[in-house]
């Protein structure tokens, strides 16, 4: 699963959304990756997310090529389990968990990296729900109809992303390009991710993707309780826990990605700073051998002597003596 780097295409997708100083805040935006993934993970473990889907049990949903006002019918199994799972990514992402009420909010940098990296998510989560689990455009866009139209405000959920402006369906062009490269690596990912291959196998064994939803189904009988019997044979309820477990195996994946290049980097940083010190400390001592040479003293100028003078005997006729 190493081959694939999706922790580097996530963050490198949130570092171009609007990062000025990408050289200082790379490292926020790797250890945020590593945070983020674990919340993200305990919460699709942990929350009953069929609980936050109550809309995607509606007999009529709004279409992306209907107009508005107008409801289609007639969704398929695969559409309602794309729907129940995308709501509970975008609950999470809005911050409408009991983990994020409480959670200590920190410096508007982080939680613009925080706020960015969630927007990523989701929409890589959303393409590994197309391209894994059933292709329903159709279940992808209610789950975020469904969330723009919830009530926000006193009383009701606070404002999320998504009533912000800062996360939605319809993203802007850049984005989008960075959308793309980051679901090609989802892509190779899922080829050869063992857990929710399996899962895949089993929904597609099962013609799930194609099943119609029947009236009298509940998905919170089915997928909840699991009290009801007649779903022609469908094993709905186990698969879908499956498809968690798989989708969950991916993002914890990420989350070892992130803390294995964290820790690379602390590597490099690491060595780096003991090759400055070994350099500074090898300047010191040649500095300290190549200490200037003491001047010499300049010696004195010797006497001339004048020429030894000798009388007619062949003495010498100088006075003093050496």
């Amino acid at each position: 699963m190493g081959t694939v780097d999706l922790a580097n295409a996530l963050v490198q997708w949130v570092l171009a959304a609007g990062i000025e100083d990408q050289d200082q805040y790379e490292d926020m935006v790797w250890n945020k990756t590593k945070e983020v993934m674990a919340e993200f993970v305990d919460y699709m473990e942990r929350d009953d997310i069929t609980l936050y889907a109550s809309n995607c049990d509606n007999k009529g949903w709004e279409h992306q090529n209907y107009p508005a006002g107008v409801r289609g019918v007639g969704q398929t199994v695969g559409d309602k389990i794309v729907c129940v799972l995308m709501v509970g990514a975008l609950f999470f992402m809005n911050g409408w968990t009991s983990t994020e009420s409480t959670r200590q909010r920190e410096d508007d940098t982080s939680e613009r990296i925080r706020a960015h990296l969630l927007c990523a998510i989701v929409h890589m989560f959303s393409q590994v729900l197309h391209e894994s689990v059933c292709r329903s455009r159709w279940g992808i866009f209610y789950a975020w109809y469904s969330m723009e139209q919830m009530d926000t405000g006193p009383g009701s959920f606070p404002a999320g992303l998504i009533k912000k402006g800062t996360c939605g369906r319809n993203i802007s062009s850049d984005v989008q390009i960075r959308d793309l490269e980051l679901n090609a690596e989802v892509k190779k990912w899922l080829g050869q991710n063992s857990t929710l291959k399996k899962a895949i196998t089993r929904v597609q064994g099962h013609a799930l993707c194609t099943t119609r939803w029947q009236d009298a189904w509940s998905i919170d009988e089915i997928l909840g309780n699991g009290t009801i019997q007649d779903t022609q044979g469908l094993p709905i309820a186990p698969i879908v826990h499956e498809l968690k477990e798989g989708i969950n195996e991916l993002f914890t994946e990420i989350g070892k990605q992130a803390a294995d290049s964290i820790e690379k980097r602390e590597q490099v940083k690491k060595a780096q700073l003991e090759k400055d010190d070994k350099n500074g400390q090898e300047r010191a001592s040649n500095a300290a051998t190549q200490a200037p040479a003491k001047p010499v003293a300049p010696t004195a100028k010797e006497t001339p002597q004048g020429p030894t003078g000798k009388d007619r005997w062949g003495e010498s006729t100088n006075t003093y003596e050496y």
